[in-house]
């Protein structure tokens, strides 16, 4: 189980912004979510049903994301909040029975003996159909006490109270199919599925109803490109030409993001990606399929779960009178082969899926970037460089690069390896897991630097490197790294700095610097002195920063050179030295970097 504070579990948990560490002494939620996230991360490790969209930790964390977004309508109670993270872990394991069901059990028989199920493996498309009901068979034998084998893990404790939790997720989690589950949470008779029901460890009533709708909601809202992990197999497989479509429309969707207005409505905004390379065709027949497969799809769960609250006669509050529409002005371009066969099958969807499709939202093309008309379903179809998977938003990027650097700091004292403190310890290797982010940034840089051509791309920091690699390889540029500079004592932090060429003649080239994190900036000018003296003028030299703080002023800026930064923090301060530390002047206690070195370590790995 993982107990690291910075473990995806304990994100998840810090997500929840629960307001009490626990229910009982016997209940702690943060130990239920860890061991749910570690059975469903084992489940999940090395995925059958591949031919399928993701479905995941990956997608069950996201699934929690559209969840929390709801908060200010709903405001969850903890426990609501903790059993519905609880069913987004346990709700899809069952598209995994071909690597759980033939598991062997205590006695010597197997999984799917003691559920009598058919034994694995089963075809992928009967998967799909069982997947619910597989699922809730395995889950119910641990609710019971029933559990006999070491693998798949345990998703909860055997206390009482641990498994009452566990069963309350258990019943949200599968009435996300439909079927019998989700027709009990229509009828209001049905004691474990009222609207309001008191909480076994005291608080506030909470309600599963409420938890099931919003759980089927959010499931549909998590339709995006994240989800296809092996987009080149898509047409190498047998899949039926109705989920090729399926496939399609996930690709084409940059992010599906929700507010909810004054009114109580849930507005929700689907912001679309096209392939760089299209035609004027293709581009409608996208926006066609987004509109049946995205907008209607949302728009008709939303409505099927405000029609179980109306059964149920479930509070009028609760109905999410949903507005799923396109988000005006914000398209994303990416690389992407139209092949003959996806311009068919985008062609052909009319037949395909039997229905017709609302009209594609109108745009008219413009002298910069095809401009659309303003309005409600308005677009904007910007020209780009081609760069790989960019995003447009650069203050979406800068704000997720805060949010990151919020969860993923330590309060305290902290004396630096390179002889600094600092009130405040980021972990700042663990961004190289967030994938998103790691390949948002990089477009960023590559926004931001966009004409140069770069001769050469430095990583300094081991936390830079997956977005430095990123970035040299869509500019073409040969990269190094280096590590920061240390103590005179410590080890020498410029060991590849010495393999650079020498960039006299290089003619229009400049050279790309991508630090991980800058305080007062003494590697960076170390960086910048070493470049000039090898003959690089200072107005082709570009110093990017992923964290910046602020607090401390840099040691200096040389002229020409352009300062980037994705991130700026302005609260987190670092002193240069111990004399000129409050917290040291005090003779506060302080803790030695050195001692965190194995918890980033371990972050480092998860990615």
């Amino acid at each position: 189980m993982s107990t690291d504070q910075h473990s995806p579990s304990a994100e998840l948990t810090a997500a929840l912004r629960l307001r009490h560490e626990s229910f009982t002494v016997e209940v702690n939620p943060a130990l239920q979510l860890a061991l749910a996230y570690d059975a469903a991360a084992e489940i999940w490790s090395g995925v059958d049903a591949w031919i399928y969209t993701e479905h995941g930790t990956e997608h069950s964390l996201r699934v929690v994301q559209h969840f929390m977004a709801l908060n200010t309508k709903y405001e969850w109670s903890d426990y609501e909040k903790v059993v519905f993270a609880l069913a987004a872990l346990v709700h899809d394991i069952g598209m995994q029975y071909n690597k759980w069901g033939g598991a062997q059990t205590d006695d010597e028989r197997r999984i799917c003996d003691v559920l009598n199920t058919a034994p694995p493996p089963l075809d992928w498309n009967e998967v799909r159909k069982q997947h619910v009901v597989h699922g809730e068979a395995l889950a119910k034998l641990e609710v019971d006490g029933k559990r006999s084998w070491k693998l798949p893990k345990a998703f909860c404790t055997t206390t009482e109270g641990a498994r009452t939790l566990f069963y309350h997720a258990c019943l949200v989690a599968f009435a996300h199919g439909g079927g019998s589950q989700w027709d009990d949470f229509k009828d209001e008779s049905k004691g474990d599925y009222a609207s309001d029901r008191p909480c076994p460890f005291g608080g506030r009533d909470y309600s599963l109803r409420s938890l099931a709708g919003v759980l089927r909601f959010c499931d549909e809202l998590d339709g995006r490109y994240v989800r296809i992990k092996q987009p080149d197999e898509l047409f190498r497989s047998d899949l039926p030409r109705d989920s090729k479509l399926h496939w399609l429309a996930c690709l084409y969707t940059e992010a599906v993001t929700t507010e909810v207005t004054k009114e109580g409505v849930v507005d929700v905004q689907v912001r679309v990606r096209l392939p760089r390379e299209r035609t004027d065709q293709v581009e409608r027949d996208i926006y066609k399929l987004l509109n049946r497969m995205r907008i209607k799809r949302i728009n008709d769960t939303g409505k099927l779960v405000d029609e179980m609250f109306n059964a149920a006669r479930a509070k009028p509050t609760w109905q999410l009178v949903t507005g799923a529409r396109f988000a005006p002005n914000k398209v994303t371009t990416f690389p992407h082969t139209l092949t003959k066969e996806i311009a068919e099958l985008l062609r052909d969807q009319d037949n395909i899926l039997d229905e017709k499709s609302p009209a594609p939202p109108r745009h008219s093309k413009g002298k910069s970037g095809r401009r659309a008309a303003a309005g409600r379903d308005s677009i904007e179809v910007q020209p780009f460089a081609a760069l790989p998977n960019l995003v447009t938003d650069d203050s979406d990027v800068q704000k997720r690069m805060v949010d990151w650097v919020r969860l993923n700091q330590q309060p305290g004292h902290f004396s630096l390896v390179r002889g600094a403190c600092t009130d405040v310890l980021i972990y700042v290797r663990g961004v190289v897991a967030q994938t998103d982010l790691v390949r948002d940034m990089a477009s960023w840089i590559l926004r931001r630097t966009r004409g140069r051509q770069f001769a050469k791309v430095i990583g300094v920091g081991t936390s830079a490197l997956p977005v430095v690699v990123r970035v040299a390889f869509a500019s073409g540029a040969p990269m190094t790294y280096m590590s920061h500079l240390m103590q005179e004592d410590s080890r020498p932090g410029l060991h590849s700095l010495g393999e650079m060429a020498d960039f006299d003649g290089i003619g229009g080239g400049s050279v790309l610097v991508v630090d991980s994190l800058v305080a007062r900036g003494r590697t960076a000018d170390y960086v910048v002195r070493q470049l000039m003296d090898r003959g690089m003028p200072p107005n082709r030299i570009v110093y990017v920063s992923l964290i910046r703080l602020t607090s401390a002023k840099l040691l200096r800026k040389v002229r020409g050179v352009s300062y980037l930064s994705v991130c700026d923090v302005p609260d987190v301060h670092f002193w240069s030295d111990k004399k000129t530390c409050p917290s040291c002047r005090k003779k506060l206690e302080f803790t030695d970097e050195r001692a965190n070195w194995p918890t980033s370590r371990q972050q480092r790995t998860t990615c």
